[in-house]
């Protein structure tokens, strides 16, 4: 028996798709059926106008009691071969609101589980299902803990902190000849400093969300002063040669309550200026922690500083301005 034979045929599924989105009641096995027949025949078909037509029955069943067995049957498409399909089945999920965050845990570990186009696809999906930042994030955070915390076990950094590693890392921030190379050269020494922490781990990095793009989102099981700042937290990369202004200060503050996130770090390989500093003291008022780490910061760390240390003197420089 051929795999087409176990589904039924095109012209009827079709048929019988337009009875679920117009909520006709029919026993689970006959609905499971149905829609197993039309992701089928999405996945299947090649002709342009049968395409569309799917897509157009798929469209209707989002908002119907079927939505949410349609949604667990096409999220495994996002991981198909076949880039074309995959791309369709991401243009076509974004009608399925009701049965978005549920689907987002499954895009979630598609998106930490595999490398390249595969993740890029599940990334694209979870931005344009509609979820809030605050959701995607919560996810993500959730994904990592449950993959990586042992219970009963001490809290252990992800890194073994290496000051010839640490260095080379902020050498490479003065030494990319594009300004593109420089930023992903303090992305990767910042995400290298928290790794670096006991109980923190990344979540994302380059995270495109509704609104806007997150450098690196971090997981925090840290102990002491890191519970102030907020699990997950997220830190925001400014390698530039001007001070880091109130500007840049004030929509990060902004992405931190967008997010409903307590805090965040801003790191920099020049410094923030007073004015920025004020932007952070008000931010305080809003029950918003950022925590500026600036160029001198990474070069006593160079020159020797403790890096747990520094951290820890910053967030009370910042707690307390």
């Amino acid at each position: 028996m051929s795999l087409e034979a176990e589904y039924i045929a095109l012209d009827k599924a079709l048929a019988l798709c337009r009875l679920l989105a117009d909520e006709v009641r029919v026993p689970g096995h006959v609905r499971d059926s149905i829609v197993n027949s039309l992701v089928y025949w999405w996945a299947d078909s090649t002709s342009a106008d049968t395409i569309e037509e799917i897509k157009t029955l798929l469209g209707r069943l989002s908002d119907s009691s079927a939505g949410a067995a349609v949604v667990q049957k096409l999220i495994v498409l996002v991981e198909s071969p076949d880039r074309r399909l995959a791309h369709r089945t991401v243009e076509v999920l974004r009608h399925f609101q009701a049965s978005a965050e549920a689907s987002a845990a499954v895009l979630v570990n598609a998106l930490t589980t595999n490398s390249g186009p595969t993740r890029w696809r599940a990334a694209t999906a979870l931005a344009e299902l509609g979820l809030e930042d605050a959701v995607i994030l919560e996810k993500l955070w959730l994904s990592a803990t449950n993959r990586d915390v042992i219970p009963m076990m001490p809290i252990r950094s992800a890194r073994v902190f290496d000051l010839k590693a640490y260095q080379s890392l902020l050498h490479a921030t003065r030494s990319g000849v594009t300004g593109t190379a420089k930023g992903k050269a303090l992305e990767d020494l910042a995400e290298y400093i928290f790794l670096c922490v006991p109980g923190l781990n990344t979540i994302a990095r380059n995270l495109r969300t509704l609104t806007e793009e997150i450098d690196i989102a971090v997981s925090n099981g840290g102990a002491g002063f890191w519970h102030e700042i907020g699990n997950p937290f997220v830190v925001e990369c400014k390698n530039v040669a001007a001070p880091v202004d109130a500007a840049m200060i004030r929509n990060f503050r902004v992405k931190l309550q967008t997010k409903g996130l307590k805090g965040g770090f801003m790191v920099t390989t020049s410094r923030v200026s007073r004015d920025g500093m004020v932007e952070i003291r008000q931010a305080l008022s809003e029950s918003r922690l950022i925590v500026a780490v600036e160029g001198d910061h990474l070069d006593a760390v160079s020159d020797g500083r403790d890096m747990i240390k520094m951290l820890e003197e910053r967030f009370y420089t910042c707690r307390l301005l």
